[in-house]
């Protein structure tokens, strides 16, 4: 099991700021509207052991667990929309629902990977989702996806990108749609099909955030 230390010093040294492109920015800027280049916007460094496998075609009996802040209304809709989604494929997801105290403490989240199966959804904020994806590749896990999500007057907007370094893709979808859409694209990840390419026919929302913010990804464990 990874120490204590190895994690609190991989995080102090920046791992985790250098390994989240789209968290990382999140973290720093909550309200910045660019989309980062793929040269400052790597991937996590793990996600080379940890890629989409092509070959599988469904996810039918596959063991996912969902994990989310059960204080966030939004974070709620989106697990509830991959559960239903992913019930539907044939996978069998368990939903986790965390406090934030509960998502900041290593031995917490440390425990909840080791036995969380093969994949994880987590459906957080900022902070919790560096920590999550640091201790995940401490353990020799990547993401298959991630997004960050920021909330305004009546639209979502949405930064989303794979393990393979590409641009971002950056879209926006009505307060009553985004649910499903991002739930369609993590069911895509967790299939190893490509991620819905509708999504980046929409125009970005447009105006200020509401200061709601949500990151959600799906880590191979």
């Amino acid at each position: 099991m990874m120490q204590r230390r190895r994690f609190l010093g991989s995080v102090a040294a920046g791992g985790a700021l250098a390994g989240a492109p789209l968290i990382a920015q999140a973290s720093l800027d909550p309200a910045a509207a660019a989309i980062p280049h793929a040269d400052s916007a790597r991937p996590l460094a793990s996600a080379a052991r940890a890629p989409v496998d092509t070959a599988r075609p469904t996810v039918g009996g596959m063991h996912v667990a969902i994990v989310s802040r059960n204080d966030l209304p939004e974070a709620a809709a989106l697990s509830r929309a991959i559960a239903a989604t992913l019930r539907e494929a044939g996978a069998r997801p368990v939903l986790l629902e965390r406090g934030s105290d509960a998502l900041a403490a290593f031995d917490d989240i440390d425990a909840m990977l080791a036995g969380a199966g093969t994949h994880l959804v987590g459906i957080v904020d900022d902070a919790q989702a560096v920590l999550l994806h640091e201790v995940a590749a401490a353990r020799g896990g990547g993401f298959l996806v991630e997004a960050r999500h920021r909330f305004h007057a009546r639209a979502v907007r949405h930064h989303l990108r794979g393990p393979d370094g590409a641009d971002p893709v950056a879209w926006s979808d009505p307060l009553d749609e985004w649910p499903r859409r991002i739930a369609q694209c993590h069911a895509a990840a967790l299939a190893g099909r490509p991620l819905p390419p509708a999504a980046s026919q929409r125009p970005l929302a447009g105006g200020r955030a509401t200061g709601i913010g949500l990151v959600s990804f799906v880590l191979a464990l």
